[in-house]
C-alpha cells in the first residue's frame, strides 16, 4: 500500500492529516492484533493442524486433522480436500496459514514417491488459502525454529513443551505439537518475511 503525503488541505471542520494517519495507525495495529494463525504439519497420510491468535492457541474442536483422501490424483478428491480446508479456514477465521516444510537433513532423506501424497495435500492447503485470499507460507524447520528461539539440536518436536502448551487429542511427536510450534511462529513472525 502507498501513501502519499501533502501538505494538509484545511477547511473548517476537517480532519488534519496527523489525525488521519492515526487512525490509519490504531487500524492496523488492530487488525495485528486480531491475527489468527493456522499451523499445518503435514505427514504421509494426515495434515494435524493447530491455530492460535494474540490470546494464545485456538480449540479447532474437531478439525484438527484432516486424512488424506483416496485416490487423491484424481480431480474430485482434490477439490473435496480444497473446498473441505477452505471451509475450515472460514469456520474458524483464520487470517494466514503457515505449513512447516519436510524435515530434511544428512539423516532425514525421503524418496520422491514417500513424499508425493505430502506434497500433493500441501499444494491443496495453498490452494484453499488461495481460494479465500488467506496468506500462505511453506516455511523451513529452520525459520519456525529462528522465530521461536529454539535451538538446532534433536528434533524440532523434542522441544515443543518450552514453547506452546499441550493440545489432546494427537499430541506428538511429529503430530499436532508441530503445527501447534509452526502456528505460533506464523504469529510471532507477524507480517515480516523470512
Amino acid at each position: 500500500m502507498a501513501v502519499t503525503l501533502c501538505a494538509p488541505f484545511r477547511q473548517p471542520g476537517s480532519v488534519s492529516l496527523r489525525l488521519r494517519l492515526s487512525l490509519i495507525l490504531i487500524a492496523a495495529w488492530e487488525l495485528e492484533v486480531r491475527m489468527r494463525v493456522l499451523g499445518v504439519h503435514a505427514t504421509a497420510s494426515t495434515l494435524w493442524l493447530a491455530c492460535a491468535d494474540a490470546d494464545g492457541p485456538v480449540d479447532l474442536g474437531k478439525d484438527y486433522k484432516v486424512t488424506l483422501p483416496t485416490a487423491l490424483e484424481s480431480g474430485a478428491a482434490l477439490e473435496r480436500a480444497r473446498d473441505a480446508i477452505a471451509r475450515l479456514v472460514r469456520t474458524h477465521e483464520i487470517d494466514r496459514v503457515w505449513l512447516l516444510s519436510a524435515e530434511y537433513s544428512k539423516r532425514f532423506k525421503y524418496t520422491y514417491n514417500e513424499l508425493v501424497d505430502r506434497i500433493t495435500m500441501e499444494t491443496v492447503v495453498a490452494f484453499a488459502a488461495a481460494s479465500r485470499d488467506i496468506e500462505f507460507r511453506r516455511v523451513a524447520r529452520k525459520t519456525a525454529r529462528n522465530v521461536l528461539g529454539i535451538p538446532d539440536e534433536n528434533k524440532m518436536s523434542a522441544h515443543a513443551s518450552k514453547v506452546v502448551t499441550r493440545q489432546d487429542p494427537h499430541w506428538g511427536p511429529d503430530k499436532r505439537d508441530l503445527a501447534a510450534m509452526t502456528a505460533l511462529a506464523g504469529l510471532k513472525e507477524g507480517g515480516r518475511d523470512v
